[in-house]
């Protein structure tokens, strides 16, 4: 083998190195930014495209309470439903939306392609990941929260979410008392819902952020953050502890 062969040969190895270290930078490190993926592949991830391979996959389908937004706190009156997919898509109810993780077995089974292309897409994420897949109808949210120590990067597929973030400064003066709050929950899933009433309190610092079809958005570790659909929505979040 000549040198000339062997210099070839280093350089494209030096190529295929600094490619795969750049995708693991393209995640965006700020939270004001919006950084556009625009898929074609997870793009096909339509409604139609879930009702069609899980109309008959039954699931915990989430209940928005008037006053926390979310059926996250049992004290505040967890609500919870068990549909079929291709009941809750035709029903279409704004106050309803499903969030499946990592165990489910509809991810594991029909979706678990999405999970492993938007790694390929962003990178795996450094640490231990998790990962969700949401479902909400235009109307639908999540009251204001904490990911505790964690990274979180979401990906709208379809639709379009309004994200308003309070800065760990500012999220300081929410606060945390057994009326808002379950102790247990956060120790056991590292999350906290807030009052919708003192999530829309004037004095409360606040940043408003619109993340559309095909963007992608990281949320850093703690920020309190909630999330509303203004559209019907399809999206996956990533979260890492590192």
């Amino acid at each position: 083998m000549n040198t000339a062969t062997i210099t070839i040969i280093i350089i494209v190895l030096l190529f295929i190195v600094t490619t795969q270290h750049n995708k693991k930078l393209i995640i965006p490190l700020e939270h004001t930014s919006v950084w556009a993926i625009h898929d074609p592949i997870l793009n096909k991830v339509s409604f139609d495209y879930v009702k069609k391979n899980m109309s008959n996959y039954t699931t915990h389908v989430n209940i928005m309470t008037e006053k926390y937004g979310s059926d996250q706190i049992e004290h505040a009156g967890q609500r919870y439903e068990e549909l079929t997919i291709g009941e809750f898509i035709t029903q279409k109810d704004p106050r309803k939306y499903v969030k499946w993780v990592d165990e489910d077995h509809g991810l594991k089974t029909s979706l678990k392609w999405v999970k492993s292309r938007l790694i390929r897409i962003l990178g795996r994420p450094r640490g231990k990941t998790n990962w969700s897949f949401w479902l909400g109808f235009k109307g639908s949210f999540t009251s204001l929260h904490y990911d505790e120590e964690v990274t979180n990067l979401l990906y709208v597929i379809h639709g379009l979410k309004r994200i308003t973030l309070v800065s760990p400064k500012d999220a300081s003066i929410l606060p945390k008392s057994s009326e808002h709050c379950s102790d247990d929950y956060i120790e056991t899933k590292g999350a906290c819902w807030f009052d919708i009433d003192i999530f829309n309190a004037a004095h409360v610092p606040r940043k408003t952020i619109l993340v559309r079809s095909g963007e992608c958005i990281q949320i850093p570790s703690g920020y309190a953050h909630a999330a509303e659909n203004l559209e019907d929505t399809i999206a996956v979040s990533l979260t890492s502890d590192a």
